[in-house]
């Protein structure tokens, strides 16, 4: 995200677009050593620790998305276990799936999303079945 555009964004929406980035590296660092079922119970842990604001799921979802753009290698694994983790944050039941099917080239490609609140975010852009166990715990 540039600077100006940054600037631009509310004190709030500031906060949320730093602490996405943070988690995200954290993440994008964990997944290289650990499983994503213990990165998933590690990020649960931190359910207790509410955040103060309980902010829209879409404007959670805008700041990681922002975020992701400053955030090296961040797939959509990343993407969705920090969205998972700062909407739970917020009180927000959440679902995480991870799905594969055919791309557009009928290549077999996985993607990770979010389900929460009737929302979908980061939906994949081809037809992707859950995996089995799908929600993550």
């Amino acid at each position: 995200m540039r600077a100006r555009r940054f600037a631009r964004l509310s004190p709030s929406e500031r906060e949320l677009v730093v602490r996405a980035a943070l988690l995200m590296v954290g993440i994008r660092v964990a997944l290289s050593v650990l499983p994503v079922r213990a990165i998933r119970r590690a990020l649960a842990r931190g359910r207790g620790a509410r955040a103060s604001s309980r902010a829209l799921p879409g404007a959670v979802a805008r700041a990681v998305f922002r975020a992701s753009a400053a955030v090296p290698g961040a797939t959509c694994l990343v993407e969705a276990l920090a969205l998972t983790a700062l909407l739970e944050r917020r009180g927000h039941a959440v679902r995480l799936v991870i799905g594969f099917g055919t791309g557009p080239l009928g290549s077999l490609e996985g993607h990770a999303w979010v389900e929460t609140d009737g929302g979908v975010f980061g939906a994949p852009r081809f037809a992707a079945s859950p995996v089995a166990g799908s929600p993550w715990p």
